[in-house]
């Protein structure tokens, strides 16, 4: 199986920088690398296995198909939804982050 390409949406990317930022800003270089190493392997894995996350905030919200992925070693959560051709990274939000509020939000 050839594993789909993985895009992420602006929100998503906003949600990463804003990740990285505040790492970065408490002085914590290493774990700003080792999150983007830790995403890049969350890609990877949705990329080739799209149903593999659970569906539970995607019922709770009512989006279709919308999936999570934990992000190994970091409280982060990858919310995605397998198209046909691609699979599509809507969000990547800390774990205590109130998810409902989260998605209000988005544009």
């Amino acid at each position: 199986m050839t594993p789909s390409p993985v895009r992420l949406r602006g929100s998503a990317l906003c949600d990463v920088t804003d990740a990285l930022d505040y790492y970065m800003d408490e002085g914590a270089e290493a774990a700003a690398y080792g999150l983007v190493d830790a995403l890049e392997a969350a890609y990877a894995t949705v990329a080739e296995h799209p149903a593999i996350g659970s569906r539970r905030h995607g019922e709770i919200l009512g989006i279709d198909g919308l999936r999570t992925w934990p992000v190994e070693g970091f409280p982060f959560l990858v919310f995605y939804v397998e198209r046909p051709d691609v699979v599509e990274v809507w969000r990547v939000l800390h774990v205590r982050r109130d998810v409902p509020t989260a998605f209000d939000d988005r544009s």
